[in-house]
């Protein structure tokens, strides 16, 4: 009879799945009572994270603000860099128009009109090439690949907090480069590569850091919010670009930073890294930070401490392992030497990086950067600042929607969903091109493109754009996140400069129809991808993810 009983006994880390589970469907102490409605972040109701931990990673992402602003700064800064004022009337105004010449061509091809010129100050004689120009913006790519490298093993030996801190100080050393270079193209590259390294290390250290920082019924909202504040930073250089002169825009752009940098004293570290360096009281201190309200002043984190501390235990023996053996499947290495191709880690690894390598295919990057000449196609009579300006504000917008949709709909769903659309979208801008090119009379559709394109970046926005990253904090065995985060980041920035690079080269060799219909195909793909590899974590602890990956407890 014992030996029945222990033959029909369910193994410790089925006892573990399925008490996550009874915690998962549970009607969390946060949903707030009125009459016999029910309101809160967990409540389906509304999938707007609120509490402390929303401040905590509002706080976090301030810095993604200003990095957001990195992305975009050549959009309104590159046409005053590179042209010089014809006119002796110095008296410039925000909204006139003005005549610029850029020096880089010959005369006769040089004339270029800008609408809000003027509003971005007065240039001076001396001007930059179109080719330093286009190495200057390139740069940010170059030191995101060498700020994401390391980032994960960063995080885990200082801690995410602060790492967060620090990198604020490459970002405003790089302001305050740019604010003084003028146009000195060396300092300007300088300038761009340094902040670039802070952008590698963000894009790791956020969703990170607000991964481990989130409940369960959050997580998905909270890492939502780097994505978000991305698009904030973005939308704010194409306004301010329209609206500011050119030193003010970096200005303004560095005040994030500096904002960053002190408001991040007053939010509290990691727990799990808290775990990792044996500091358990600080660690149960930031939990009730975290997860207590003015309601609920009597939180007791003993049972979440004792989840995460289960797992912070296996971390510890795995990364034992690995400093006694090179062929650990934790490492690099080992997890191409070892027969270890079906464990979280490889699993992790392969999702993770097959995500954000087709979110770059998808062209999102490429398009965004000749986002004007769109425009023009569309046969738009919105300027390029005001193009710009309303593309930032729909990306913003729809990524925005999306804290309600991802808790709600699931990140697989969303997925899914996103990549067919921009799929479509970019078929259907391809569609439209070879009509013109075989002589059909478009003229009655040629606002379509700019609507095809304004869908294809909010699919992006609800699905491909945020949420790799915040999946990338979720399926990553913490043992495992030093150097699998680092090497998907470095990989993803790498994949977005070469995309970058060949969409000229691609549109004269089989033209733009041509191009937006190997995006459309590869974003397919992409859907094809999401529905038979990439598993569902909405709602779920992460001792249930990694269960679900193979792991063991």
């Amino acid at each position: 009879m014992e030996a029945r009983r222990k033959m029909y006994r369910r193994p410790p880390q089925c006892k573990i799945y399925m008490e996550a589970r009874r915690k998962m469907y549970r009607r969390p102490p946060q949903c707030l009572a009125l009459g016999n409605l029910r309101f809160g972040v967990s409540c389906r109701v509304s999938s707007i994270p609120t509490g402390p931990w929303d401040v905590a990673s509002n706080t976090a992402s301030i810095n993604t603000i200003c990095c957001g602003s990195v992305f975009a700064w050549s959009a309104p800064a590159l046409p005053y860099l590179q042209s010089a004022l014809v006119s002796d009337d110095t008296n410039t105004q925000p909204g006139d128009n003005y005549t610029y010449y850029n020096v880089s061509e010959d005369l006769n091809q040089r004339r270029v009109n800008f609408d809000n010129n003027g509003s971005i100050g007065l240039p001076p004689d001396d001007t930059i090439s179109v080719a330093e120009g286009s190495i200057i913006s390139s740069l940010v790519a170059i030191g995101c690949l060498v700020g994401s490298l390391p980032a994960g093993q960063l995080a885990n030996a200082f801690g995410r907090r602060t790492m967060l801190q620090v990198m604020n100080v490459p970002l405003l050393v790089g302001w305050i480069i740019i604010i003084f270079a003028d146009r000195h193209v060396a300092l300007l590259c300088t300038a761009r590569f340094v902040q670039g390294i802070s952008l590698g290390l963000g894009a790791v250290m956020t969703p990170l850091y607000n991964e481990e920082i989130a409940d369960t019924h959050v997580r998905g909202s909270l890492g939502v919010i780097y994505d978000l504040m991305l698009t904030v930073g973005i939308l704010w250089s194409y306004i301010a670009g329209a609206s500011l002169p050119y030193l003010w825009l970096n200005i303004s752009s560095a005040f994030t930073a500096v904002l960053s940098a002190i408001m991040l004293f007053f939010i509290p570290e990691s727990p799990v890294h808290l775990l990792l360096k044996n500091k358990r009281k600080k660690a149960e201190d930031a939990l009730r930070w975290l997860r207590s309200k003015k309601h609920d002043t009597n939180y007791d984190p003993n049972q979440e401490i004792h989840s995460l501390q289960r797992l912070v235990d296996k971390t510890k023996v795995d990364l034992h392992s690995r400093s006694i053996t090179s062929l650990n499947p934790t490492s690099l290495a080992g997890m191409f030497t070892v027969n270890n191709f079906t464990g979280p880690t490889a699993k992790s690894f392969y999702i993770i990086l097959s995500l954000l390598v087709l979110r770059q295919l998808g062209g999102i990057n490429a398009l965004t950067f000749y986002t004007v000449d769109i425009f023009k196609e569309a046969g738009s009579s919105m300027s390029p600042y005001v193009s710009s300006a309303v593309l930032g504000l729909v990306e913003f917008l729809m990524t925005l929607a999306t804290f309600t949709f991802v808790d709600r709909l699931g990140r697989r769903t969303l997925l899914l969903l996103s990549s067919i659309l921009m799929g479509a979208c970019l078929t259907g801008i391809s569609l439209l091109g070879y009509l013109k090119v075989f002589g059909y009379d478009v003229m009655l559709v040629e606002w379509l493109p700019l609507v095809l394109f304004a869908l294809y970046l909010s699919a992006f926005s609800v699905g491909f754009g945020p949420i790799p990253w915040f999946m990338m904090a979720e399926l990553i065995p913490t043992e495992s996140k030093g150097w699998v985060t680092g090497v998907v980041a470095t990989v993803n920035w790498l994949a977005m400069f070469l995309v970058t690079q060949l969409f000229p080269g691609m549109v004269v060799s089989i033209g733009s129809a041509g191009t937006f219909l190997v995006y459309g195909v590869l974003n397919i793909l992409a859907a094809v991808f999401v529905f038979t590899c990439v598993p569902e974590t909405r709602g779920k602890t992460i001792e249930m993810i990694q269960i679900e990956l193979g792991g063991k407890f």
